[in-house]
């Protein structure tokens, strides 16, 4: 008779308004420009909640989200928003983001907003494309405190029920998240 053990790993996800000092060191101070995108200096949106991955306890990754209303050619379109996509690099490449970012297309479904949104790098595209997002093909134009000027990032949207994307510029009436 052959026997074999599995071990799961406990794994939970957590909704929180507010991030600790500690998770956000975990999380965001483990190496420098995690994101890649320090030397454009932008100004950022805070996130209004965070959903954390706890491996056995341990905060591993994280996907910040925040509803918000966006103008596409003067008509006002409502999205959820992701930023801060980040897993702790121990941890890396085991789907956890994934497993994040597949609860925030949920909990957009539950907010009731036409579409996720997000801006990441051109080399992150393939990720989230591989979950559904689009690259927006229209010119985003994100506040900052200069004023308004053209995103420098890739944006993204995720269709959330059956409205596709609409044509035309999009005013992002805020700091990029």
């Amino acid at each position: 008779m052959c026997h074999t053990t599995f071990t799961v790993l406990n794994i939970e996800i957590i909704q929180t308004d507010n991030l600790t000092e500690a998770q956000k060191e975990k999380l965001f101070g483990w190496g420098d420009d995690i994101f890649g995108a320090d030397d454009l200096n932008l100004s950022w949106r805070p996130k209004d909640l965070h959903f954390l991955l706890q491996v056995l306890g341990e905060t591993v990754s994280h996907v910040g989200v925040l509803t918000h209303e966006v103008t596409i050619d003067g008509n006002a379109v409502s999205v959820g928003g992701v930023g801060g996509v980040v897993t702790s690099p121990a941890w890396q490449k085991r789907g956890y983001a994934r497993t994040l970012m597949q609860h925030a297309a949920r909990f957009f479904e539950s907010a009731q907003v036409e579409a996720g949104f997000l801006f990441c790098l051109r080399r992150r595209v393939p990720f989230y494309e591989s979950q559904g997002w689009r690259l927006v093909k229209y010119p985003v134009l994100i506040q900052q405190p200069s004023g308004e000027m053209l995103a420098p990032l890739e944006a993204m949207m995720l269709p959330i029920g059956e409205r596709s994307w609409p044509e035309g510029e999009t005013k992002l009436n805020s700091f990029p998240w």
